[in-house]
């Protein structure tokens, strides 16, 4: 059958089309999303020195070391993100409790967030938790945003839930602070997830998510 006019004039529309690129293209891939406003984050490392936390000597690992680890991991992922951060400590050194939040709060910095592993008599015991001060509303914003992105990475685990506690440096600290228990360093399983590194990286990037969380 032999070609109408119409199908003429599509054609010559469409070789105007692809000589000066109308018609037919790509749409521009979508911008990326803005980067995170920096802040000023006082990132704790719980116990340190001679005081160990917890222990588990069947896993070989202690309280301090984790949380070293997973804490400078933390800073790294902050950093990238644009934002500052002010470590309680940076080495295995003890620190006095009062003296950790001292340090956040002649730094400034607008939020504080201590990284802990928990430890129970029950050795079955397992999850995620994390605290803030009964008094602080903001805290417990940020307490719930962190734990929110602890779950959502690790949603196999229980989740403990949000709670309240008088500890020392969510007390003394004047700003929004939370206290994140990452796993049970007493249950075997659980410690063995926290001595692996790439978890440790994990735990570190999903604290981060929670503080982005909570600044949005």
């Amino acid at each position: 059958m032999p070609e109408t006019q119409s199908s003429w004039f599509d054609k010559i529309l469409d070789f105007f089309r692809r000589l000066f690129g109308g018609g037919d293209h790509k749409e521009p891939p979508p911008p990326p999303p803005p980067p995170e406003e920096g802040r000023f984050i006082a990132v704790d490392a719980g116990h340190g020195g001679n005081d160990t936390g917890a222990i588990n000597q069947q896993v070989g690992i202690n309280e301090k070391t984790i949380t070293l680890a997973i804490s400078l991991k933390l800073k790294k992922v902050l950093e990238d993100r644009g934002h500052r951060v002010r470590m309680t400590r940076s080495e295995d050194i003890f620190i006095e409790l009062t003296r950790r939040a001292e340090i956040a709060n002649n730094a400034g910095t607008d939020i504080f967030v201590s990284v802990h592993a928990n430890s129970a008599n029950n050795l079955s015991a397992t999850g995620i938790e994390t605290y803030h001060h009964p008094d602080s509303a903001n805290g417990r914003v940020l307490a719930t945003k962190v734990q929110e992105a602890m779950i959502a990475a690790f949603p196999s685990h229980t989740n403990r839930g949000v709670k309240s506690a008088n500890f020392v440096v969510l007390r003394e600290t004047q700003m929004p602070a939370c206290l994140v228990e990452t796993e049970f360093l007493s249950n075997n399983q659980q410690a063995q997830f926290l001595a692996n590194p790439n978890n440790q990286q994990k735990i570190a990037t999903a604290i981060a998510d929670g503080i982005a969380a909570y600044f949005r």
